[in-house]
């Protein structure tokens, strides 16, 4: 199979493990008749590159407008964004694009909400969006420990409350005098 179509290949893959529909179709699905003749799949297909410098290079359209942005503002803009419960499946875009914002804006232009939604419809095309999934996990965890709970952002990870507590649990039994002056500013606020 020829790369261009394992590329293909690989984006309908991803699109079906997102639900996307494909063109013309009410579902998106993937048809296989039981026949081999011609239709191989390689063994497996290959890990997209997501280095930054990949990453900037195969969206140079998105790397020239943010290095015209203002960085705090274009940051922000992402990470408030990555706390919206509707894109929380796409948090794996918003944060390759907060990072990004991170690494490039120098520039004195402050971002607008209609660039954004291109630069984020391009970034669902290839690697970066071929790398999101429906979300499966909480969206806000509950983390409790002696003095009262907390609400947090549970992120793409799993288990990140359960984590969190076990830390805040060592912080409060630790033997170590600076452990409690840790979780004082956590507290005051």
């Amino acid at each position: 199979m020829d790369d261009r179509t394992v590329r293909k290949m690989h984006r309908l893959l991803s699109d079906f493990a997102k639900g996307k529909n494909a063109r013309g179709a009410d579902i998106a699905s993937l048809r296989y008749d039981g026949r081999s003749d011609g239709w191989r799949l390689p063994p497996s297909f290959p890990e997209p590159d997501l280095r930054f410098s990949s990453v900037i290079n195969g969206y140079p359209s998105i790397a020239t407008e943010l290095k015209e942005r203002a960085l705090f503002a274009t940051a922000a803009l992402f990470g408030g964004m990555l706390t919206l419960p509707e894109l929380q499946g796409n948090s794996f875009r918003l944060q390759m694009l907060a990072h990004l914002a991170v690494l490039l804006c120098s520039g004195p232009r402050q971002p607008k909400i209609a660039q954004v939604s291109p630069w984020f419809d391009i970034f669902d095309r290839g690697p970066v969006g071929s790398h999101e999934d429906p979300a499966e996990d909480l969206f806000i965890e509950l983390v409790d420990d002696n003095t009262g709970n907390y609400r947090i952002f549970g992120g793409t990870s799993e288990g990140n409350g359960f984590i969190i507590r076990v830390f805040l649990e060592m912080l409060e039994t630790s033997s170590w005098s600076e452990a409690r002056s840790l979780l004082v500013p956590i507290r005051r606020r």
